[in-house]
């Protein structure tokens, strides 16, 4: 089976600036979030950073955190919270993430005890299981709803649902719904019925696990067949979830300067840190791991884009050096010890202390196109195909990016999408806050220009959603669209983002027409016209 594990939406209620009502944000191989400043593009991003700092906690009693030093910060839930309630007892945010995981069904009937099928498939409600699948795809949801009592935030809800997908069908399973009571008890309902007081539930953070004593609960006890449907639908799902949340990669706007020598840190070096701080110890220590990718798409002859038919594998300095090359920048990087210190940057001869702000801007995001390999480090002795990459992988990898084209060169932007479309093909997933049009537009006519029903065509067509944000009386909302054949948008296209660098050449050349050539001081001026898209010559 080679469907991996990832996101696929996330819906928002109350949230910040979004109010009472749901907006839904598709999270695609490639999601970029456009429009103007302060209309609540990060708090998109945010909403998935505030489970994932939750469940980096090791203590699993609290629904939520964030305080102490996490990317979303907040003194209260009330900060958090659509319209800043003053009221010490609240509604708080409702947050639901949806994701499709591949289920071993062996293995959850194991867990369970190898039970009769028909018993479980009558208990349960799962009829499916008396085909007696190996494996099954589950598309599943969790939707939370938090909630402030006396300042304090609390979990009002966990609402699960499943559907098993077959083909292009999808079977709904039954679902499941843990209420925490004030007696410390819990209201839990399967499928929409309440159990018979045999269930019990425990919490990692805001995951609800449902589980029944065995040993005082007999085999034909209803509860006892709702706890195994428990194993089947959700409990390996909910494991790949908190994986997926856990590897959730963020790179925010800002980054430190570079400093002329670094002080060797501890850690995994798995991310380059929200702002980029760990890039360089990341390149020091990991520059002999092996990494996979791949590489960027090219144009061939007749302006056609070609995706390579390999991922390669490369040690982390040989494949910055290879990204950066693409992008049309020269990355003589090395590192040099420096006895009883530490270890310095160099960019050639210079320290990258001394060097332009953009190439310590782009060493990060380029980092995390490498780090969110699911088999860094692993030899594999050489290219494989994209077919066996995937077969080999288990989950695809989140890496959410604010502003990725910061302080680079707009070539560099339209060059940025050929990577994001190259590394989304093998395992990545890009949340993409922007404003770049040069990147959008590049998407767009990487669509426009893949062969008519090609498989690039149709991946670009499908794995891509372009999401609109705006904000209207302090209320965010969002519109997504998907990228068309003809390079176009397929629902709501953001015409302002868009079509700025069109309607600004077209006012330049309204207004030039009611000049005078000829009597002015800038006759002998010697204006040189390039061709519009130079930057494509690589």
């Amino acid at each position: 089976m080679t469907t991996n594990a990832r996101l696929t939406r996330i819906k928002i209620t109350n949230f910040k600036s979004y109010g009472p009502t749901t907006v839904e944000v598709p999270l695609r191989p490639i999601t970029l979030l456009v429009g103007r400043n302060n209309s609540g593009k990060s708090s998109i991003i945010q909403a998935l950073l505030l489970l994932k700092q939750t469940l980096e906690q090791p203590r699993g009693n609290e629904a939520l955190v964030f305080h102490g030093t996490v990317p979303v910060p907040a003194g209260a839930l009330a900060d958090l919270t659509h319209g800043w309630p003053d009221a010490d007892d609240h509604a708080g945010p409702t947050i639901t993430i949806e994701w499709i995981t591949p289920v071993d069904v062996q293995e959850a009937l194991r867990a369970a005890g190898n039970p009769n099928q028909d018993e479980f498939a009558s208990k349960s409600g799962i009829s499916w299981v008396q085909q007696n699948p190996s494996k099954v795809v589950l598309n599943t949801s969790l939707e939370l709803k938090f909630g402030a009592k006396n300042r304090r935030v609390y979990l009002e809800y966990a609402a699960l649902t499943s559907r098993r997908i077959d083909g292009k069908k999808a079977v709904e399973n039954p679902s499941l719904r843990v209420t925490p009571l004030d007696d410390g008890e819990h209201d839990i309902r399967w499928g929409g019925s309440k159990g018979l007081g045999k269930l019990v539930a425990e919490w990692d953070h805001f995951l609800p696990f449902v589980s029944v004593n065995r040993r005082h609960v007999g085999p034909r006890h209803s509860d006892r067949g709702r706890a195994n449907g428990f194993l089947l639908l959700y409990d390996q799902p909910l494991a790949e979830l908190k994986e997926l949340l856990l590897g959730l990669a963020y790179l925010s706007s800002a980054r430190p300067t570079p400093q002329p020598v670094y002080q060797p840190a501890g850690g995994e070096l798995n991310d380059v840190g929200f702002a980029g701080e760990r890039a360089a110890q990341v390149l020091h220590f990991r520059k002999s791991d092996a990494f996979h990718y791949l590489p960027p798409l090219t144009w061939d002859a007749s302006d056609i884009p070609t995706v390579p038919t390999d991922v390669v594998e490369e040690d982390l300095d040989s494949a910055i050096r290879s990204i950066f090359k693409f992008l049309g920048v020269d990355a003589n990087f090395s590192t040099k010890e420096i006895a009883n210190i530490g270890f310095t940057v160099l960019f050639g001869r210079s320290s990258l202390f001394h060097v332009g702000r953009g190439i310590s801007y782009l060493l990060p995001l380029v980092e995390l196109s490498l780090l969110g390999d699911a088999l860094a480090g692993e030899e594999l002795g050489g290219p494989v195909s994209l077919d066996e990459y995937d077969r080999r992988t288990r989950r695809s990898r989140q890496i959410a990016v604010e502003e990725p084209e910061s302080h680079l060169h707009p070539a560099v932007h339209g060059r940025l999408a050929h990577l994001l479309v190259s590394t989304a093909m093998s395992g990545r997933q890009w949340l993409v806050e922007t404003h770049s049009d040069h990147m959008v537009r590049r998407l767009r006519r990487l669509a426009a220009a893949a062969p008519s029903g090609s498989p690039l065509e149709t991946w670009l067509c499908s794995k891509v959603a372009i999401v609109e944000v705006t904000q209207s009386s302090g209320v965010s909302t969002v519109s997504a669209s998907n990228l068309t054949a003809s390079g176009d948008g397929s629902t709501s296209w953001p015409a302002e983002f868009m079509d700025q660098a069109t309607r600004e050449e077209d006012s330049i050349y309204l207004a030039r027409l009611g000049k005078e050539p000829a009597g002015t001081d800038y006759d002998e001026l010697q204006v040189e016209h390039r061709p519009h898209d130079e930057d494509d010559s690589f």
